[in-house]
């Protein structure tokens, strides 16, 4: 493959495993898996409740409130003019691909603020509870109620339950 330019996060530590190499959106990513012993999370015996809400993310039982940034109904507006920028242009053209890939960009970059503030949140709750019990939702039953389904795929609640376990 030869010489790659890199920008550098961490120093990796361990022994190093695995490399994935990834391609998204034109831009190139390489993950490292190292093996390194685990430094225990500090032992709690507290115990809390999740509900899962549109309104507010996560409501503990501790009646912490976890507010929901709404990322994609803020770039919604963006998102609609680039869609549009994309059907206007004729396909197979330079042009066509160029919005393309600046569509996908932008997609993105919503996907990638809700995963960072579904980490966060997650590495807060783990961090306070040693016992955490969220509520039991059938979302895609839910995400066919038409009026509240983009308010719920917003939210990302998989995740967030995904990224806590």
């Amino acid at each position: 493959m030869g010489e790659v330019k890199m920008k550098h996060h961490r120093q990796p530590q361990g022994k190093i495993k695995t490399c994935t190499v990834m391609v998204k959106n034109g831009k190139y990513c390489a993950s490292l898996s190292c093996e390194v012993e685990l430094n225990s999370l500090p032992e709690s015996n507290a115990t809390v409740g999740i509900d899962l809400g549109v309104k507010h993310l996560a409501i503990t039982s501790d009646e912490d409130f976890y507010e929901q940034p709404k990322f994609l109904r803020e770039s919604e507006r963006t998102l609609h003019r680039k869609q549009r920028s994309v059907s206007r242009k004729k396909k197979g053209s330079i042009r066509r691909r160029k919005a393309v890939r600046e569509l996908a960009r932008l997609h993105e970059h919503i996907a990638n603020q809700s995963r960072d503030y579904a980490h966060k949140v997650s590495k807060k709750l783990v961090r306070g509870y040693g016992l955490i019990a969220f509520e039991h939702l059938n979302v895609q039953g839910m995400v066919k109620n038409h009026h509240f389904a983009k308010s719920i795929v917003d939210a990302s609640w998989h995740q967030l339950v995904q990224y806590t376990t």
